[in-house]
């Protein structure tokens, strides 16, 4: 029996991945459940819906780096060519702590008019299909944890509420949590106990919970 839980950043990702999935890779396994935070799940509209703020390119500059990078893609395919610098830069810096979250929003500050992207960046032949393969992972029927802070700056609530009800619909059993108040980073730190709860009763075998039903999706 194994579980997957979030990391920081964008562990939710990987490990709402990691359920869709674990059917293919290892069928010996019985995912017993997954639990993601802030996680982003629709990356077109995420790009469209952030890219004109500083996180958003910061998170932008991560994507594009760490994608040609596992997946061959010239840069230059999507990052303006007087901006790979300084992507490289943002993608050698890692934000572990306030500061260096300052230090990369000071990256970005050079191009907060015009974005490091190239414009149709998730048009670009080769990059759309990946954005497509990458966004809107599904569970496959594995019950999820899924947490959303009310002030999230760079996953929208709305984008995670429809992805919710796209997987209640599939007859996945989900478990809601919108935290008020709560930023992108700070959703994680609120809802850490809750979601080792919710982990704890997936793997003693306890009945699964299906939020689902009660918010009518």
């Amino acid at each position: 029996m194994a579980v997957a839980r979030p990391l920081r950043r964008q562990g939710g990702h990987a490990a709402l991945f990691t359920a869709a999935t674990a059917r293919a890779y290892a069928p010996e396994l019985h995912l017993a459940g997954v639990a993601a935070a802030a996680a982003p799940t629709e990356l077109r509209r995420l790009l469209r819906d952030d890219i004109g703020t500083l996180p958003g390119q910061v998170v932008a500059s991560f994507a594009a780096w760490s994608w040609g990078q596992a997946y061959g893609l010239p840069l230059d395919g999507i990052v303006r060519p007087q901006a790979i610098g300084t992507v490289d830069g943002i993608a050698a810096d890692c934000s572990l702590d306030p500061a260096g979250d300052v230090a990369l929003g000071l990256s970005a500050l050079g191009y907060a008019q015009t974005g490091f992207l190239r414009s149709a960046a998730d048009r670009r032949p080769g990059w759309d299909q990946l954005i497509a393969r990458n966004s809107n992972p599904d569970p496959r029927g594995v019950p999820v944890f899924f947490a959303q802070g009310s002030l999230d700056a760079l996953v929208e609530p709305a984008t995670t509420r429809d992805y919710v009800g796209r997987l209640c619909r599939a007859g996945t059993s989900v478990t809601y949590v919108e935290v008020p108040w709560a930023s992108h980073g700070g959703v994680v730190k609120a809802v850490a106990p809750m979601a080792v709860s919710w982990l704890l009763a997936r793997l003693s075998g306890a009945p699964v919970p299906n939020g689902c039903l009660r918010a009518g999706r």
